[in-house]
């Protein structure tokens, strides 16, 4: 695998449930994970309960280095279900090859369960984890950021700040943050390094209507120096989020 971390961590918020998957990584192998347990977090009548579910586990690494794995649940492998109308099927998870990313979809057995969106997840995150139980690294995604994030790569294929362009150090961030997928679009964002996004989420600079950056005195000062040599965004990536940068700039107004 190539790394120092021994678990893998995924949550996944389903609409009607919260499941935690926790699988091995010395091998990421169907035998290593034969004995695989997953909880599941799940509103019935008014309380929540956490079932531990036993889905059948299938690996397959890909040819370019992405890992995917298949969780099939049936209701015979699970040792109580509380009589719950539970959605049966199978989960397909595609991790990327550096672990921080993943595609997520879930096909239900029973046909009247497979056009709705019930099992469609709302966010996923992901925790890798090193002996001692210290958390590496964490990474939490909407549903739809992955659309999103390839939408700004049309535009852009390097952060509109530092100009890197390693696609693993770069992420999708929105100007004005969304409740759901209503505002995924290219429009309401901005391809950002990282450090970046979670500097701008957090508050510490924004952008004004005419694309020039503003900071806190809190700015990191190796970050600030960067956004004083950048001064404003580039007229192109301006034109596309101006609209985007007024509402944020309305809202920071109201605040």
């Amino acid at each position: 695998m190539g790394n120092t971390f021994q678990k893998i961590e995924i949550t996944i918020r389903w609409y009607w449930s919260t499941e935690t998957i926790v699988l091995n990584l010395g091998a990421l192998s169907c035998d290593s994970n034969r004995e695989l347990i997953t909880q599941d977090r799940i509103l019935h009548k008014g309380k929540w309960l956490t079932l531990t579910l036993r889905p059948t586990p299938a690996y397959t690494q890909l040819e370019n280095g992405d890992h995917r794995l298949t969780l099939t649940y049936r209701r015979e492998n699970q040792d109580v279900v509380l009589g719950l109308d539970y959605i049966w099927g199978m989960t397909t998870i595609v991790l990327s090859s550096n672990l921080l990313a993943a595609d997520i979809a879930f096909r239900a057995d029973e046909k009247r369960w497979r056009n709705s969106d019930v099992r469609h997840y709302q966010d996923y995150a992901i925790r890798l984890i090193s002996g001692a139980r210290t958390i590496v690294s964490e990474v939490s995604v909407r549903c739809g950021q992955g659309a999103f994030r390839a939408a700004l790569f049309k535009q852009t294929q390097r952060c509109e700040i530092t100009g890197d362009s390693v696609r693993e150090m770069l992420d999708a961030a929105h100007i004005n943050a969304v409740a759901d997928n209503s505002i995924n679009d290219p429009s309401n964002g901005l391809l950002l390094r990282a450090d970046f996004h979670r500097l701008y989420d957090a508050g510490y600079f924004w952008i004004d209507m005419d694309g020039c950056f503003h900071m806190r005195p809190e700015m990191p000062e190796s970050h600030g120096r960067i956004l004083k040599d950048m001064e404003r965004l580039g007229d192109a990536t301006l034109a596309r989020v101006r609209d985007a940068l007024l509402e944020r700039e309305r809202c920071r107004a109201e605040d």
